[in-house]
């Protein structure tokens, strides 16, 4: 299991397996205790186990995040009637293989996991393909934080629903503990005075409608939220707007153009909003809240082929890509390099990638050399750069670790050496100058439906999970409590003073 030692996170949904009857089933048969599908292989640890799980969805991207390396947590989730749903982490998960059948649709997952948990598993499994629950997987990152809710509390729930279909689960007495002899415990630390939570999410949601538009750097997370949070609420339909609908958004800039005439509800955006764009949303009357949700490093990428240009300095950068550069080559940058022709990809106009790149490398109101080739669709890029082998571009972190296996990662030397995009080089600024923070744009008035509230909530809730699960930085715990605070008080237009460049956005909360 070597390959599972790479800490880069994920986060993927496996599938649901049955469909809940409409009336109470006859009472079951108990269930054999599981026996082991399998002997586990030499380099399984002895505490581990291997299950084999029906699913229906595709697992492509679970085969992907295998390749990569990512070591995985699995949640299992049963459901019954009106129950509540009931989720026990299965810890130090590994993936095993992945069964297809004649459509080439997986089939079944085989995992590797600690013996206490195949019980469980074994019975959810049962349950499905009886029909009698619903049973879902999900894999998370190994050190994701942990699932809301009491381990106990979900044990009693655990028990009830399935007493509820005829199976009785012995409950596991632990055993008892040498006592030991320890100093008072210290008094509990008062909370912080004006510490913000979010609200509980409600129970249910009527059927509604949620436009959602902007950067396609933040779609990949508001995908993953929109999907988790549609299936919480089926009723309610987020629709992720852009050129292809759901799949190629507008960018931010486009986004804005949209969301300044109350064309939309929520506009993703890779970069803090413009002077222009804040007159042009008061002129229409549209007040928005402003939510910072993670951090991103721009990746500048090159082709597999491309084994020279391991790392560029700012002026090579600058002299590549200013508009009226003469760099034709890879040896017209350093004389060592092949003369292998340079072919540039670039995020559109309308996207905030272009801004923040353009403005850091070529400088404020430049523009790049024209002969970029340039898409809204950060997947053109990437199929470019992959087809091109002098082929150089740029995009959010998630797309290059979605793509690593075909794309090399260039280290940006801004005159301390050459450093690459990773949580810590970000966070700390040493990936300078393209790091940059991610936000959410809510409408205001839109914020006051019911439907718009509850999923604002639920991102704010998800983003550490979801900016790890595509492979983006989580905001440190300070700044993630002053967005929720943000949120909680309704604090309405931006933190950066208009006029005036933007600080850290450390700085510019603080002054909220």
């Amino acid at each position: 299991m070597k390959a599972f030692q790479v800490a880069i996170v994920g986060l993927l949904a496996l599938g649901a397996c049955a469909v809940t009857p409409t009336k109470p089933p006859p009472p079951a048969p108990p269930l054999s205790p599981p026996k082991p599908s399998g002997e586990a292989p030499p380099d399984l640890a002895p505490e581990m186990r291997i299950v084999s799980l029906p699913v229906n969805d595709d697992l492509e991207e679970l085969a992907t995040y295998s390749r990569m390396g990512l070591p995985l947590d699995v949640y299992a989730s049963i459901s019954a009637g009106e129950e509540p749903v009931v989720a026990r982490v299965v810890s130090k998960a590994a993936l095993i293989t992945i069964t297809r059948g004649a459509d080439s649709r997986a089939s079944s997952v085989m995992l590797a996991v600690p013996k206490e948990d195949v019980e469980l598993l074994v019975l959810a499994r049962e349950l499905a393909r009886r029909r009698q629950a619903s049973f879902y997987l999900s894999a998370a990152p190994r050190n994701a934080p942990a699932q809301p809710g009491n381990s106990r509390e979900q044990g009693l729930r655990l028990r009830q629903v399935m007493s509820r279909l005829g199976y009785e689960i012995p409950e596991k007495k632990p055993e008892p503990a040498a006592p030991k002899v320890t100093a008072a415990p210290p008094p509990p630390a008062e909370a912080p005075a004006g510490a913000f939570s979010l609200p509980p999410l409600p129970e249910r949601l009527a059927p509604a409608r949620i436009l959602v538009d902007g950067s396609s750097t933040v779609f990949l997370m508001a995908k993953l939220v929109r999907d988790e949070f549609m299936r919480r609420y089926p009723g309610v339909t987020i629709d992720l707007m852009g050129a292809s609908p759901g799949e190629s958004p507008s960018g931010t800039g486009g986004g804005f153009k949209k969301f300044c005439y109350g064309e939309t509800d929520i506009s993703d955006a890779s970069r803090l909003i413009k002077d222009d764009e804040i007159r042009k949303c008061a002129g229409n009357d549209v007040s928005f809240v402003e939510l910072p949700l993670a951090y991103d490093g721009i990746s500048l990428v090159v082709n597999r082929e491309n084994t020279w240009a391991k790392h560029l300095t700012l002026t090579e950068l600058r002299a590549i890509w200013a508009q009226d550069s003469k760099l034709a080559t890879w040896r017209d940058v350093r004389p060592d390099f092949p003369a292998q022709p340079i072919k540039l990809f670039s995020p559109g106009r309308d996207s905030g990638t272009f801004d923040f790149f353009t403005e850091e490398i070529c400088g404020k109101g430049a523009s790049p050399r024209p002969d970029v080739v340039t898409s809204e669709d950060d997947e053109v890029l990437v199929r470019g750069i992959i087809a091109s082998p002098g082929g150089l571009g740029y995009f959010g972190m998630a797309y290059y670790i979605e793509h690593k296996d075909a794309l090399r990662l260039v280290g940006v030397d801004s005159g301390k050496g050459p450093v690459v995009p990773t949580n810590d080089t970000v966070l700390d600024g040493s990936y300078s100058p393209l790091s940059r923070p991610l936000f959410l744009y809510v409408n205001a008035r839109s914020l006051r439906r019911p439907e718009v509230g509850a999923f604002v909530s639920y991102f704010l809730r998800e983003s550490h999970r979801a900016a790890q699960a595509v492979g983006y930085i989580p905001l440190p715990e300070d700044i993630r409590r002053l967005s929720v605070e943000r949120y909680v008080r309704n604090v309405e237009g931006s933190m950066r003073q208009a006029g005036q460049q933007p600080g850290t956005l450390r700085a510019m909360m603080a002054r909220q």
